[in-house]
């Protein structure tokens, strides 16, 4: 009887949107991505994986972000100011199935109840064998084949964006780095934002117990006096100001990011070198944010 009643108060504790949802995990945690832009001279360029994967981007890179996973080596194609896309890489990320026509130079992708039909070089498509017209044609690149994300998305019903890195307005992951992101959530449910404040809250709290002794509320009428009071203040004011297909962005010292499909909580810092990790209360430096 003990244990149901403790497995039944965790549960409350978890939001139950939150709560089991099979849903893969953002691989952000552990990256870290030197831009091109906003570097000194001679400071190498490159995005850097947990894994120790490195890739070395340049001044024409522009990151893929799927379902919130940055995609290694995706090699986005501008051409005719439009993005082209790795269709493989992207689809079946999004839990589409892919088939190649080796015969015809033919690519189908099949999600749901929707059939795209492609063919190389041709710019026209079809859609449930409606006709269908791309701006630019598919084409192979490093052995895969390359698509128009706006089309792709629009047949299959993606969510896409993008964003330049510089117009921070609209929707973006992170900063100073052009970006493409595809997103396609239908069949899971986001936390509130009212939820990931609570989130981010309580392992605050946690960590700050573990630092510096017992929590006390700040009071808005208090100055600073000891080490951890600007933690309480930052907890005293949290707020989402900030929004993307897969994160909400709550300010503390760094930026944190909470997973709105995981629950998941990552810090963000914006220094030269971004670094993007996940945010664990019991560590010893939990609240040390240096640059």
């Amino acid at each position: 009887m003990k244990k149901i009643l403790i497995a039944i108060l965790i549960s409350l504790c978890i939001p139950s949107s939150v709560f089991a949802q099979n849903i893969a995990h953002s691989n952000l945690d552990g990256i870290t991505i030197t831009p091109v832009n906003d570097t000194s001279e001679g400071v190498e360029t490159k995005i850097t994986y947990k894994d120790g994967y490195i890739e070395n981007i340049g001044p024409d890179y522009v990151a893929l972000f799927v379902n919130g996973s940055l995609i290694k080596d995706s090699n986005v194609i501008i051409e005719e100011n439009r993005a082209l896309v790795p269709v493989r890489t992207v689809t079946e990320n999004l839990g589409c199935e892919v088939k190649w026509k080796e015969e015809t130079n033919e690519v189908e992708i099949y999600n749901n109840e929707t059939i795209v039909n492609l063919k190389l070089g041709s710019k026209i498509a079809a859609v449930n064998n409606e006709k269908a017209e791309m701006d630019v044609a598919p084409k192979i690149y490093n052995n895969f084949t390359y698509v128009p994300v706006r089309f792709l998305a629009d047949s299959l019903k993606f969510k896409v964006d993008y964003c330049d890195g510089k117009n921070l307005k609209i929707t973006h992951i992170v900063p100073r780095l052009p970006q493409v992101i595809i997103s396609n959530y239908d069949s899971y449910e986001a936390i509130s934002k009212a939820e990931a404040v609570e989130t981010v809250k309580k392992q605050l709290i946690e960590a700050y117990n573990l630092t510096y002794g017992e929590y006390v509320p700040w009071n808005e009428n208090e100055t600073y006096k000891n080490n951890g009071d600007d933690i309480r203040k930052a907890i005293y004011n949290l707020t989402v100001t900030e929004e993307n297909d897969r994160f909400y962005t709550i300010p503390v010292v760094f930026d944190f990011w909470v997973d709105k499909y995981t629950g998941e909580v990552y810090v963000f810092y914006n220094g030269m070198t971004m670094a993007i990790y996940k945010f664990d209360p019991e560590s010893k430096g939990a609240l040390t944010f240096a640059g």
